[in-house]
């Protein structure tokens, strides 16, 4: 839809509330109740007057909050002015049991429903809307009643709620990996960190849950470094290897077996006739295509000043690159991707990333990546190095790990050609990949492709001199390659699979294919395994559905093990998993101790604050009196900055006694009562004006909960 068709509807919707701020279903509101009295119907009430419905004011609440994300400046006072009086009105017309009366759904609960969502959308949270909270009551005092509905005695074995010393001991638990299905395992902790990355400057994200999440990152740090809780299997794919290494034969090693990987990423293609089939049918019909003329058609006439695809122009490209990501084009489609118009495609894919949205420079690097693994090397040998530049940059920013891992794989496919190693230095990769090394030196996996590509890159003069230039590069690699061992990893395509099978002794796969990959007329073909392996081929499946076809453990030069025996690996860790467990919580206890300590002392900050400004401003003004007294030809920046540091000195050791004494943790009585006494104190000493009854009432309140 057009901008100018957006807005057309928008200042319709606009012209439709009515002076009380609700909105009827087509018209405005322009009669009298009493009118139905003449109403000459008897089947059909209330039709005489069309009045304001909650559900038409709640979607026109959401509809203007939508179209002001993309088009903020389009008669923005009048919109905001028009969604304020919508939610006033949806309050206004809010039942006394909490309820809305639906027109036409399911009454009370429907209608309650479009009231909730139009109050959120107009910006009003739980906790400080009453309207939201009466509705809320609302909607649980009926759910028993509501058809399909499941009773909240049935729902609360699965729920709980913790408060206080609990909600903090649990969290560090799972930061700590104690409460996860493979006990240790440190993707929790990962988590733990993105919840503080995001949180920052969001509302509700304060001091004391701040706090507490970032407590819980030093927890899970200590538990891992002091129990070494993480050793051993803790994932689903660490415990498929170490069960590999336990049935290999006694002449065999893992050092000396050769093993391959098959799907060590999450979105490779399916390999189901019926689907291939349709996609052959959407290609022919030019579907394909079409959508690459579509991308290209919106992208490549941006200007270079501007900062953005226009909005039209970021619908089309976002639906397209969107179908074509979900499509899985075919080979033959995506090598003729690659050449689309003459590599007009390639630059469109590389504006994209430049500047379009997350979800786009998404679905941009998925297919640069899907179309790099299927091209020929002469195709690759004239990429400009705007590519990579915006592939380097997706590193940079981090979208989510698929993303990364994406941009990875293409980069370690282009640098080898031609002179791509050099674009790829040109572009700033070496220090960023350097930096990734630094911030993820525990997560193997990506380490090792961030080796791989660095090692490409500096087999040319350039990219050694910019590892030498950081300060940390030679440092970095060489701790990385002892964290993996210095493993040789040799990246594949997924067309090469069955000859990468027959070079292999240990299989491993783990796709997404619904069908599987490995049948038992493909294993008859290959050649044995190796004779340190007995001549038998292992096959490692933890993928659910199977890769493997069950068929194939019928040949004798081959055995083959899925996740229902990976049981065996984890009863072997369980013991002394459970070891690691009691020394963690011992852990998580004092550090539990700590961060209560830590909150409880904050109630007192109110009167710390207010006497540390005191004494800064008795400060500021003996100084600058001190200042006034000498001639300016004494007063320097040196002798300044001296009296200055001299007056802060005196302050800070003046405070210090002051201080100590107002912390307290709630621990004891005794220390609870001198805490008051001094707050009582240095409030009526200093005029301090602090609300000390309610600081009271919570310092008390705190040692009452305690047992």
């Amino acid at each position: 839809m057009e901008p100018e068709q957006l807005c057309d509807a928008v200042n319709f919707i606009l012209s439709l509330q009515n002076r009380n701020g609700g909105f009827a279903s087509y018209e405005l509101t322009r009669s009298y109740a009493w009118l139905e009295k003449i109403n000459p119907t008897e089947t059909f009430e209330d039709i005489t007057i069309d009045y304001q419905y909650v559900e038409c004011t709640s979607a026109a609440i959401q509809s203007l909050t939508l179209f002001t994300q993309r088009y903020p400046q389009h008669r923005k006072v009048e919109i905001e002015t028009c969604i304020a009086k919508a939610a006033n009105f949806i309050e206004s017309v809010q039942l006394a049991d909490g309820s809305w009366y639906g027109s036409w759904g399911v009454c009370f609960t429907y209608g309650t429903w479009f009231g909730i969502i139009g109050l959120i959308r107009e910006g009003k949270r739980y906790k400080d809307s009453k309207s939201i909270r009466k509705a809320c009551e609302f909607l649980l005092s009926k759910q028993d009643k509501v058809c399909g509905g499941i009773p909240a005695s049935e729902l609360s074995q699965y729920l709980f709620l913790l408060y206080n010393k609990d909600a903090t001991q649990h969290l560090f638990e799972v930061s700590a990996g104690l409460d996860s299905l493979v006990m240790g395992e440190g993707q929790i902790l990962a988590q733990v960190k993105q919840v503080v990355k995001v949180g920052q400057g969001v509302n509700g994200f304060g001091r004391n849950i701040s706090g507490l999440f970032k407590h819980a990152i030093t927890v899970g740090k200590r538990v891992r470094t002091e129990t070494n809780i993480s050793a051993g299997a803790v994932s689903v794919s660490s415990a498929a290897v170490e069960l590999a290494v336990m049935k290999l034969p006694d002449q065999a090693s893992h050092g000396n077996a050769r093993m391959l990987v098959i799907g060590a990423g999450k979105t490779l293609r399916s390999f189901a006739s019926g689907s291939e089939t349709n996609k052959r049918c959407m290609e022919d019909a030019g579907v394909v295509d079409f959508l690459a003329s579509t991308v290209v058609n919106n992208s490549c006439n941006i200007d270079s000043a501007s900062l953005l695809l226009s909005e039209t122009n970021v619908n089309l490209v976002d639906e397209a690159l969107s179908i074509l990501h979900n499509l899985h084009v075919s080979e033959a489609g995506l090598k003729n991707l690659l050449a689309f118009k003459k590599g007009q495609f390639i630059e469109s894919l590389t504006k994209v990333l430049q500047k379009g949205f997350f979800e786009s420079r998404a679905y941009a690097v998925f297919l640069l990546k899907s179309m790099t693994e299927v091209a020929e090397p002469v195709q690759l040998l004239h990429q400009k190095t705007d590519l990579f530049v915006e592939l380097v940059q997706v590193l940079k920013d981090q979208i989510s790990q698929k993303v990364s891992k994406a941009a990875l794989q293409t980069l370690i496919i282009l640098c080898p050609c031609g002179r791509n190693r050099i674009k790829g230095v040109e572009a700033g990769t070496v220090p960023v990949l350097i930096e990734l090394l630094l911030e993820n030196c525990k997560d193997i996996k990506p380490n090792e492709m961030m080796l791989v590509l660095l090692e490409c890159l500096c087999q040319c003069a350039e990219g050694r001199a910019e590892l030498l230039r950081h300060g940390a590069g030679m440092a970095v690699v060489s701790a990385i390659r002892d964290e993996i061992n210095d493993v040789e990893i040799i990246y594949k395509l997924l067309s090469d699979m069955l000859e990468c099978v027959g070079e292999a002794d240990v299989v491993f796969t783990s796709t997404t294919s619904e069908n599987p990959l490995i049948l038992k007329q493909h294993v008859k073909e290959l050649p044995f395994a190796s004779e340190e392996m007995g001549q038998k081929r292992l096959f490692v499946d933890i993928s659910i559905p199977r890769n493997v076809g069950s068929c194939i453990d019928d040949l004798e030069s081959v055995k083959v093990y899925n996740v229902d025996n990976l049981k065996e690996v984890v009863a072997a860790n369980k013991e002394d998993r459970l070891r690691k467990a009691m020394e963690a919580q011992v852990i998580i206890g004092e550090e539990s101790g700590q961060f209560e300590a830590w909150r409880d002392s904050l109630e007192t900050v109110p009167t710390i604050k207010k006497l540390r400004a005191y004494a800064e401003r008795l400060r500021i003004a003996e100084v600058e009196k001190c200042l006034g007294k000498m001639s300016d030809e004494d007063i320097n920046k040196k002798t300044q900055k001296a009296v200055d540091d001299l007056g802060r000195g005196i302050v800070n050791k003046m405070l210090h006694g002051p201080m100590q004494h107002l912390r307290c943790d709630g621990s004891d009585s005794r220390t609870l009562s001198e805490t008051l006494e001094n707050m009582h104190a240095l409030n009526r000493m200093f005029g301090l004006e602090t609300e000390v009854s309610v600081l009271e009432q919570k310092i008390r309140a705190k040692v009452e909960q305690k047992p």
